[in-house]
């Protein structure tokens, strides 16, 4: 087994998405609950055109040379504001240049794959943005219920 650093890591990716292709990567963390579940979730992780990067977009960026999946919630120029799903009260602010690429597909452990632009997706975002005020709460019992 090779044991790689973040850095590595990041090193690879960008060169591949540079390259034009996808990379599939294994979910780990729980920054990004409900909708993205670690050690479970594949995320397809692709290259971005500048119309793609807009609130709701789930990015993976650099920050602090660490890899991170999460959404855009607001761009102001160059500046993005970066929050997960599972977190309600903290923001990484990045520069356009620390995003890497933008994760299009989520494969689930059934197999099934979720464009993370369908329908289903958009208006899970949507929610998820407006019950910012109480998303604490459905956090606490979305992991209550998982144990």
């Amino acid at each position: 087994m090779i044991t790689l650093s973040n850095k590595e890591i990041l090193e690879e990716i960008e060169r591949n998405i540079s390259d034009g292709k996808t990379v599939e990567l294994k979910v780990t963390g729980g920054s990004m609950r409900p909708y993205l579940r670690s050690g479970k979730d594949i995320v397809v992780l692709s290259p971005y055109r500048d119309i793609d990067l807009k609130p709701g977009a789930i990015v993976l960026f650099r920050y602090n040379n660490n890899p991170i999946f999460h959404r855009i919630i607001r761009i102001e120029k160059d500046n993005f504001t970066m929050q997960g799903d599972g977190i309600c009260n903290r923001y990484e602010e990045v520069l356009k240049r620390d995003v890497i690429g933008i994760v299009n597909q989520i494969i689930r452990t059934s197999g099934k794959t979720i464009s993370t632009h369908s329908f289903f997706s958009m208006a899970y975002w949507l929610f998820w943005r407006f019950a910012h005020p109480i998303r604490k709460y459905i956090l606490a019992l979305y992991d209550l219920c998982k144990k």
